[in-house]
């Protein structure tokens, strides 16, 4: 049996079962939960894009007793999401002011993480000096559940009056890092083939671990052919390389040792199209985060969900300086309308 001729034939079967799932029916509020502690920003939109950013708290309620392990907060990511959602903001040509929704965390992560299910325990370590189980505060168990009640009414309002949308959920990496990593709850494994690790994997296989298991399935619902979906993870129209183009055309002054633009590298992408690679190296070769909670439940891994989903991953020099978050900032807003208009058809450019 010819091996590529069966690799597409199971695409082509993934490709119309992804195409014939039912619409999701959304359990959402008319409008997002009420926020009585002041922990959240919930921002509500009439773009098709959502921004979450889980990690990036500072707040330390008096009283409220935080999790073993000192768990860190990705510093700058409430900031960048707020940037992110200015520059993808306009006015249309009737006058009406477009921008995305958002989902910001103010509540630190040593109370509680938000990325994690409730299987995962998100208040993991809220223990006594015993040892014993202790437990939230309702105000932190409030904030868990008004963070993904508000992800969900977005994505509910994304898809009735959009057809489809992106989310992206904004982290951040170790000073250490070189690389952002985008996340698509594909594994390592996926971009290699499963026969011989030591080579890539095939469009035919990468496309069919995209389709069953990602969360870019509504995209690759749209796509022809098995190289077109390969594609929507490391290819010169993806997400990751379309945000290093936006890098090199915007700043043409930021150059590399070799006197070149430099633009935004990141992994899997064009440039980096294996995130466990031999072309990754150093602190960028250790963990590969490609994606948690946050997108696996709001993105399009959940049947019927035509919303897809990206972990974005910052290296610290995205997040640490407000001049940093705007560059990224615009840059990621030319990315994004490119991303949505190539593979959702969705326009989001401000008139002319």
């Amino acid at each position: 049996m010819d091996t590529n001729g069966y690799e597409w034939t199971r695409v082509g079967r993934l490709l119309l079962m992804a195409a014939m799932l039912p619409p999701v029916g959304f359990a959402a509020e008319s409008t997002p939960p009420p926020n009585p502690d002041g922990l959240l920003d919930c921002q509500q939109g009439n773009l098709p894009i959502i921004l979450l950013a889980p990690h990036g708290g500072t707040v330390e309620p008096p009283g409220m007793t935080p999790r073993k392990g000192n768990p860190l907060r990705d510093s700058g990511t409430a900031e960048l999401a707020q940037e992110l959602a200015k520059a993808l903001s306009y006015t249309n040509a009737a006058g009406v002011e477009r921008k995305p929704y958002f989902v910001i965390n103010r509540l630190h992560r040593k109370f509680v993480d938000p990325n994690r299910s409730p299987q995962k325990d998100p208040f993991s370590g809220l223990t006594d000096e015993n040892g014993q189980r202790l437990q939230p505060d309702p105000r932190a168990q409030r904030l868990y559940h008004d963070f993904h009640a508000c992800a969900d009414f977005a994505v509910g309002e994304v898809q009735r009056e959009f057809g489809a949308g992106l989310l992206l959920d904004l982290h951040g990496l170790a000073a250490a890092r070189t690389l952002d990593m985008y996340g698509y709850i594909l594994r390592g494994a996926d971009f290699r083939d499963p026969e011989d690790p030591k080579r890539p994997a095939s469009d035919e296989q990468l496309a069919s671990a995209i389709l069953t298991r990602s969360t870019l399935r509504a995209a690759a619902a749209r796509k022809q052919n098995a190289h077109e979906i390969a594609g929507l993870v490391h290819g010169p129209d993806c997400l990751a390389s379309l945000m290093d183009k936006a890098y090199r055309e915007l700043y043409p002054d930021r150059v590399d040792e070799n006197g070149s633009a430099r633009g935004r590298p990141a992994t899997p992408s064009l440039q980096y199209p294996d995130p466990k690679g031999e072309s990754i190296s150093g602190a960028d070769a250790k963990v590969y985060f490609n994606g948690s909670y946050d997108i696996s439940s709001h993105g399009s891994l959940r049947p019927g969900i035509q919303v897809d989903a990206v972990q974005v991953e910052t290296t610290k020099d995205a997040r640490s300086a407000a001049a940093d978050r705007q560059r990224f900032a615009q840059a990621m807003t030319v990315a994004v309308r490119r991303f949505v208009k190539l593979h959702y058809d969705l326009d989001i450019y401000p008139p002319q």
